[in-house]
């Protein structure tokens, strides 16, 4: 399966089954939670502490068999995407790849 980013919602697969990560920021508590979403249903919660250095898993992915990338993949995107919000302080993603979009770098 061959997934691209999404820069609006997140990953998408290109044979338009899809996949929609939210990334709810907290600076504050510097947690951000991403969820694996398919057709309305919420596989998995990951709710990454990157000050705490702590990452809590609820649901799996496997149901979704070769229409998902593995679990521990999942985190580790998760991991890096709240990583990179906290310490950019980025509290609302969906504006950042707005920018990112609408104002490319040359």
């Amino acid at each position: 399966m061959i997934i691209k980013i999404n820069l609006m919602q997140g990953i998408r697969c290109l044979n338009q089954q899809v996949y929609a990560m939210n990334f709810p920021v907290d600076l504050v508590k510097q947690q951000v939670t991403g969820t694996v979403l398919y057709k309305d249903k919420i596989y998995m919660t990951v709710v990454v502490d990157v000050k705490a250095d702590t990452v809590q898993v609820q649901g799996d992915t496997a149901d979704l068999g070769d229409l998902a990338i593995s679990r521990e993949s999942y985190i580790d995107m998760f991991k890096d995407q709240a990583k990179f919000f906290i310490d950019n302080h980025f509290y609302n993603p969906k504006a950042y790849y707005d920018e990112l979009i609408n104002n490319p770098s040359e």
